[in-house]
C-alpha cells in the first residue's frame, strides 16, 4: 500500500478512535451512574441532565447493568485497536484480525 492510502486508514483510524472514546465515556458514565445513585446525572459525556432525563442515568436494574459491560469491554478494545492503527503501531492485518476476534465474541441476536 502506499503511503498515502496509508495516511488516509490512519487518518480514518483516528476519526474512528474519537467516536469510540466518546461512546465510551457515555456508556461508562451509564454504568457509573448506576452503580452510585447518588443524584442520577451521569455528566456532559452521557448527555448531561438530558441523557438523565431519558432514563438511562440510574440504571437499577443489575441484570442490564451486566448485559452493557461486556459491550464496554469490546467498546474498549476497539479503542486499543484504534489506537494502534492511528499511530501507526499496529498494520492493518493484525488490527482487522484483532476486530474479528472482538466481534466474534458479540452475541448474536435474531430478528424478532
Amino acid at each position: 500500500m502506499d503511503g498515502g492510502a496509508n495516511e488516509d486508514v490512519r487518518g480514518e483510524a483516528a476519526r474512528l478512535r474519537r467516536r469510540l472514546g466518546v461512546a465510551r465515556g457515555r456508556l461508562d458514565a451509564v454504568l457509573r451512574a448506576g452503580d452510585d445513585p447518588g443524584t442520577g446525572r451521569v455528566g456532559d459525556a452521557a448527555g448531561g441532565v438530558a441523557g438523565a432525563r431519558g432514563g438511562l442515568a440510574r440504571i437499577d436494574d443489575d441484570e442490564v447493568r451486566a448485559l452493557l459491560r461486556p459491550a464496554s469491554d469490546r467498546i474498549a478494545r476497539l479503542l486499543e485497536l484504534t489506537d494502534g492503527l492511528a499511530d501507526g503501531t499496529l498494520s492493518e492485518a493484525a488490527v482487522r484480525d484483532a476486530a474479528r476476534a472482538v466481534a466474534d465474541t458479540q452475541p448474536f441476536r435474531r430478528p424478532r
